[in-house]
C-alpha cells in the first residue's frame, strides 16, 4: 500500500473511530482536544504526503485551479481578520474549514489520471459494516444506555434526572434513539452515511459483486433511516434517483441487482423475516414518518430556511459576516465566541457562510462549485441537482466530519467514472 492510501485509511480510522474513543474509553482532556482537532487538519496532512507521492514532474494543483485557490485563499484573510470576530484563532481554523474541501478535491482532479483508490474500498466496506451495525445496536436501545452516550453540549444533559424535552427531541426519533456510531455526536454519524452512499454508487459504477451491491444498499438505506435525520433522508432518495437517471448508462446490472433484491426479500419474508430486515426497516420508517408528519413546519424550513436567510436574514452583519470560524461550535466551546455570533441564524450551510464571510464568501463558494462542476466526471445534471440540495439541507463547511467525508465520496466516484471510461469497462 502506499504511503498516501496509508494515510488516507488512517486518517478515515482516526476520524471514525476518535469519537469512541472519547465515548466509552477516556476523558483526557489531552486525547480529547486531539480527537477534536484532526478532522480539522486531516486533509491538509493527506496533501502533504500526495505531495510527496507525486511524480517530480507533477504539481499538486495544474495551473487553472492554482490560481482559483490562490485567490480564494488571498481572500479569506480579511474575512479571517475581520474586527468583529473573537480572536485570531478563530479566523485561522476559519481559513482550515473554509479550504479545506476544495484543497484536496481540487488536488485529487488535478492528478487522477495517477491516483488509484483501489485497495481501499475493501477497507471502507467493512468500516462501514461495524458502524451501521453499532448504530442498529444504538437505534434499538434506550436513550440512556451507555453505548448511546453523546458528547456534546445539551444532548449529553440527556442523563439528567429531569432532561428538557427538546434535549430528548433531539436525542431520538419517535420510539428509537438516532444512532450516533462511533462519533462524539449524532452529525458525525450522518457525515458518514453521506460517505457511505457515495461508496454504494461508486461500487456500482465498478461493477461490484451483486451480492456486495445489494448489502451495500442495504446498509446504506438502515444507516440513513437510523439517523433519524429527515435531511439524510431527503439527500440520500434524491441522490439514488438522479444517479440511476443521469449516471447510470446501462442498465443490465441494476435490472439484475434489483430482482435478485426482491427475490431475496421475499425469501426473507417467507422464513419469518429471519434476517430481521424487513422488521428493522419497518420500524425505522414508521418512526422517521412519524417524526416527519408531526414536525411538518420545522422540516420544510430545512429548506426554505437558507433561502430566507439569504434574501433576509435581518441582520447588519450579513453583508461581510462576523469572521471565519465564528459559527464553528468546536472552537467556540474552547475559547468562546464572538458577541456578534448569534445575529444569524446557523442552522444551515447558507447561514454560517453568510455568518462567517458574508456574500462575499458565498460567491467565491459559488465559483469554486461551478469550476468544481466543469472538471467533474459523470453527467453534469447529476451534481448540478444532487449538490446544491445536500448544500442547502446540511451544513458541511463548519463540520468538519462532512467536510471530509463528503469530498472523499465525491473523489470516490469521480474515481469510478474516470476510470470506467478510460478504461472501457462496462457500467453495469
Amino acid at each position: 500500500m502506499k504511503k498516501i492510501d496509508l494515510t488516507i485509511l488512517i486518517s478515515f480510522l482516526l476520524i471514525s473511530l476518535g469519537g469512541a474513543i472519547r465515548k466509552w474509553m477516556t476523558s483526557s482532556s489531552v486525547i480529547n482536544l486531539f480527537i477534536t482537532a484532526f478532522p480539522v487538519i486531516c486533509i491538509f496532512i493527506i496533501l502533504i504526503f500526495f505531495k510527496k507521492e507525486l511524480p517530480k514532474e507533477r504539481k499538486l494543483y495544474n495551473t487553472e485551479y492554482s490560481v482559483a485557490l490562490t485567490i480564494y485563499l488571498i481572500l479569506l484573510i480579511p474575512m479571517a481578520v475581520n474586527p468583529l470576530n473573537h480572536t485570531i484563532v478563530h479566523g485561522v481554523v476559519g481559513i482550515l474549514l473554509h479550504s479545506s474541501f476544495w484543497l484536496l478535491l481540487f488536488a485529487y482532479f488535478s492528478n487522477r489520471d495517477i491516483i488509484n483508490f483501489k485497495k481501499l474500498i475493501p477497507y471502507f466496506v467493512v468500516l462501514s459494516i461495524i458502524q451501521v451495525v453499532i448504530g442498529l445496536i444504538q437505534y434499538n436501545s434506550s436513550p440512556d444506555d451507555p453505548i448511546n452516550q453523546y458528547i456534546q453540549s445539551g444532548i449529553s444533559n440527556i442523563y439528567e434526572e429531569e432532561p428538557q424535552e427538546e434535549i430528548i427531541y433531539a436525542a431520538t426519533v419517535d420510539k428509537a434513539t438516532r444512532a450516533s456510531g462511533t462519533f462524539s455526536y449524532i452529525g458525525g454519524y450522518s457525515s458518514y452515511i453521506f460517505f457511505l452512499l457515495y461508496l454504494l454508487l461508486s461500487c456500482y459504477i465498478q461493477a461490484k459483486n451483486k451480492y456486495i451491491l445489494i448489502g451495500l444498499f442495504f446498509l446504506s438505506a438502515i444507516g440513513t433511516l437510523t439517523t433519524g435525520s429527515r435531511s439524510s433522508i431527503l439527500i440520500y432518495i434524491v441522490t439514488i434517483t438522479c444517479f440511476v437517471f443521469f449516471q447510470v448508462k446501462e442498465k443490465t446490472t441494476l435490472i439484475r441487482g434489483l430482482f435478485l433484491t426482491i427475490l431475496l426479500f421475499i425469501l426473507n419474508i417467507g422464513l419469518n423475516d429471519i434476517t430481521g430486515i424487513q422488521h428493522q426497516l419497518q420500524n425505522a420508517i414508521d418512526n422517521i414518518s412519524t417524526r416527519i408528519i408531526e414536525n411538518r413546519e420545522e422540516g420544510s424550513q430545512r429548506i426554505s430556511g437558507p433561502i430566507n436567510t439569504l434574501l433576509d436574514s435581518g441582520s447588519e452583519y450579513i453583508i461581510f459576516g462576523v469572521g471565519l470560524g465564528t459559527s464553528y461550535q468546536g472552537i467556540n466551546s474552547l475559547l468562546g465566541s464572538s458577541k456578534y455570533g448569534g445575529t444569524v441564524p446557523i442552522e444551515h450551510e447558507i447561514g454560517r457562510i453568510l455568518l462567517d464571510g458574508g456574500y462575499p464568501l458565498l460567491l467565491l463558494k459559488l465559483i469554486l462549485f461551478f469550476l468544481l462542476i466543469k472538471n467533474i466526471y459523470g453527467n453534469k445534471s447529476f451534481y448540478l441537482i444532487v449538490l446544491p440540495i445536500t448544500f442547502l439541507a446540511t451544513i458541511i463547511t463548519t463540520n468538519p466530519y462532512t467536510n471530509f467525508y463528503l469530498a472523499l465520496g465525491i473523489i470516490l466516484l469521480d474515481y469510478s467514472l474516470y476510470k470506467n471510461e478510460n478504461n472501457s469497462l462496462p457500467l453495469g
